[in-house]
């Protein structure tokens, strides 16, 4: 009669599981190709006929039809010497595979399309960039010849997206921007995690940045087509918290995230060009 050694028998049916455990919870993680996706300036799908562009010629197409045709692409942005579109493209992300399935995270390249117009609104030349920086430089070339803001009266710009956090205890919304001929107005709420489920909201004081402390701003390379958004780099720190991820931090509340409509950023870019210190560096 032969015995059964019961000792290596569960030793190797212990091994066995551990390595079907590892197996089943264990997941893959690589790039993967996706469908292709396309999202217009608000973050709505839009179809590659969207954006046609074979109907632009330089001496003959008229701005209304710039805008008419180009819709879910347009920006808003009001200005009667440009276009602005603004889209974004994605079709590749990082998949992640496990026991119950897949998902994947895309990867977004934003596109831009400036279109410049003549006094009599026949469009004179077109330009496509995937670089924002190209975009700023080529709106506050248009901003210095504009007439200059009325600062008589304070001017308000309602931010879009405008959080700041600092580790995991805080987080919050920068509200607004009031734009005065002393300095920059900025409003906002700060949120505290009491535990999971509840938070403590406050509202944090207004805080008054002297235009002499604007040391420069930057354009967020991390926006999408949905999101226009600009650090402002101050010389002294403030109450507001730094951004999440590549800012919190670094230098807590000497970097403020601004994201606003295409309008509300030309109105900054102009009151910085207009009223902002004369060593202030744009990147």
């Amino acid at each position: 009669m032969k015995c059964i050694r019961w000792g290596a028998l569960l030793a190797c049916l212990g091994t066995a599981a551990e390595s079907f455990c590892v197996l089943v919870l264990s997941g893959c993680v690589g790039v993967t190709r996706l469908p292709t996706r396309t999202n217009g300036p608000t973050g709505a799908t839009i179809q590659k006929n969207d954006i046609e562009l074979t109907f632009l010629r330089a001496g003959t197409t008229r701005r209304e039809e710039v805008v008419n045709t180009l819709s879910r692409i347009d920006t808003g942005y009001s200005n009667s010497r440009m276009f602005w579109g603004r889209w974004s493209e994605s079709n590749w992300g990082v998949l992640v595979l496990g026991p119950f399935g897949g998902d994947a995270s895309r990867n977004w390249h934003v596109h831009n399309l400036l279109v410049s117009f003549d006094e009599n609104g026949v469009m004179q030349a077109k330009e496509l960039t995937d670089d924002g920086k190209v975009v700023d430089s080529e709106l506050r070339a248009l901003l210095a010849k504009a007439p200059p803001l009325d600062l008589s009266q304070p001017v308000v710009i309602t931010t879009t997206h405008g959080g700041y956090a600092y580790g995991n205890s805080f987080q919050g919304d920068l509200r607004d921007i009031t734009l005065t001929k002393d300095g920059m107005l900025l409003s906002g709420s700060e949120i505290s995690t009491l535990h999971r489920f509840r938070h403590n909201v406050k509202y944090f004081p207004v805080v008054k940045v002297p235009l002499l402390k604007v040391e420069r701003i930057s354009y967020d390379d991390n926006a999408d087509a949905g999101r226009i958004c600009h650090v402002l780099h101050l010389t002294e720190k403030t109450p507001i918290r730094s951004q999440t991820g590549q800012y919190m931090g670094q230098d807590m509340g000497k970097k403020i995230l601004v994201c606003t409509s295409a309008d509300d950023l030309a109105t900054i870019f102009k009151y910085l060009l207009q009223a902002g210190p004369p060593n202030m560096r744009w990147e």
